[in-house]
């Protein structure tokens, strides 16, 4: 749902795959809708903003993975043009608030693109699932809302989720289930994703993804009576299904 008035521009957020205690991931968001813009006031949030804001008079939030860096810039919509970035909020991991202008007078840009890429550090985090906001931010303080100063935008707000290598439905373990799901989209050239199987992140799913799965194979499966199968039998399984798929698409052409 949205959460800010209909403006001139949408930005959806959108849910993103991020490995376990691991630094300097990114997310990159972007806008649509193509009208013009000169600026951008971009606030952004992980979970409900974390512990630290006790620090301001706030009540605590929960501990989640940082915002460790905000680039408006790089390959951006206003990557073409003379700009100028600046902080613009509080040091709070988990809440970053940033300005950019264009530096020449009258010059603007087509709300199309990539917006932002977020640098996101998970140290310290194994599994979980947080909200990734660019509107509705830090509502204890009057809320705040990314915007093409002053046009306003639609906002659609997104996620992320810690999932370990291997783990296609996100479930916190990596078995059976999973090599199915890379098993159904064995070879898949372009347009996949993690939920397919895609654990290396270059749209495929190939022997590359496979190996991830056959490495982490039986991640969270601590404590379960069935018992995990070693790196070998990963293979074999994985092999297996695969070869059942490709055996019924033979028969299945004419």
């Amino acid at each position: 749902m949205a959460v800010a008035p209909v403006g001139a521009a949408t930005i959806s957020v959108g849910s993103h795959i991020l490995a376990p205690d691991t630094p300097a991931q990114q997310v990159e968001i972007s806008v649509s809708g193509g009208n013009l813009v000169s600026a951008v006031n971009l606030a952004a949030q992980v979970g409900d903003g974390g512990p630290e804001l006790a620090n301001y008079g706030l009540p605590a939030g929960t501990d989640g993975p940082a915002i460790a860096a905000v680039d408006l810039t790089t390959g951006t919509i206003f990557g073409t043009k003379p700009a100028t970035q600046f902080p613009m909020g509080a040091a709070i991991p988990q809440f970053a608030y940033y300005g950019l202008m264009l530096t020449e007078p009258g010059e603007s840009v087509a709300a199309q693109g990539l917006l932002v890429t977020l640098t996101i550090d998970t140290s310290g985090f194994s599994t979980g699932t947080w909200d990734l906001l660019l509107g509705d931010v830090l509502p204890e303080l009057g809320t705040y809302n990314t915007d093409f100063a002053p046009t306003t935008a639609t906002i659609f707000n997104g996620s992320i989720t810690m999932a370990a290598l291997g783990d296609a439905n996100c479930d916190g373990q990596v078995n059976d289930v999973d090599a199915s799901i890379l098993g159904a989209h064995w070879r898949q050239t372009s347009g996949a994703d993690w939920f397919d199987g895609d654990f290396s992140g270059d749209g495929q799913v190939t022997d590359a993804d496979a190996a991830i799965l056959a490495a982490h194979w039986g991640t969270g499966s601590e404590g379960q009576s069935t018992p995990t199968p070693e790196p070998a039998a990963v293979v074999l399984l994985a092999g297996g299904l695969l070869f059942a798929l490709l055996l019924r698409l033979r028969v299945a052409r004419p």
